[in-house]
């Protein structure tokens, strides 16, 4: 067997735990499905549709931003409960949670209302 000198198994070590570490963290919701979660923002009062809203999935870098007509969609959604956070300058920020995504599709509709 041949002797691995002491800077060549740091070498090993190294790429075995970036290997190993990125096979465990690659997914931080590895019961993820197919779902999806879209819907539109609209102003409270007038009823007229928001573009630029920014949405994110609360506690993970999901993050999408509403159309020139209001809509956004989210794909791959991570199973279970999840929080969603709309938020826009000159609007309060609004949350909604959506008890079961994952299993189904999810279509919401979401008023922020100005401060």
């Amino acid at each position: 067997m041949k002797f691995i000198c002491g800077m060549q198994k740091a070498v090993i070590l190294l790429i075995s735990f970036l290997v190993l570490s990125n096979c465990m963290f690659s997914n931080k919701f590895p019961d993820t499905k197919g779902s999806t979660v879209s819907g539109i923002v609209k102003d409270a009062v007038s009823g007229e549709s928001l573009s630029g809203v920014k949405v994110q999935i609360q506690g993970t870098d999901l993050v999408t931003f509403s159309d020139r007509d209001g809509n956004f969609t989210f794909t791959q959604i991570p199973a279970g409960e999840i929080k969603v956070v709309f938020q826009l300058v000159s609007f309060q920020s609004t949350e909604v949670i959506i008890p079961e995504a994952g299993k189904s599709g999810s279509d919401i509709e979401v008023s922020l209302v100005e401060r």
